[in-house]
């Protein structure tokens, strides 16, 4: 099974402020590359929105890849 799990903590005050969890798996007719492809997407995305500082809470986990796209190439 395709799957993550995350957990954004706030080390100021050494508590979690946010979690989420994804899997891929079983939802349509994917290849495992197509899979592996879009989990690898969305980790790469979440990882780029969490390290931004200040970060902006809640996350939006899911973002779709072109708007992505649309945002980095903006320089967002």
């Amino acid at each position: 099974m395709f799957e993550w799990f995350a957990s954004v903590w706030d080390s100021d005050e050494d508590k979690e402020v946010w979690s989420y969890w994804m899997d891929y798996e079983g939802y349509n007719d994917s290849s495992q590359a197509e899979l592996e492809e879009e989990m690898a997407d969305d980790v790469e995305r979440f990882t780029d929105r969490v390290s931004k500082v200040p970060l902006s809470l809640p996350l939006s986990i899911y973002e779709p890849k072109q708007q992505a796209e649309a945002r980095s190439s903006a320089g967002g």
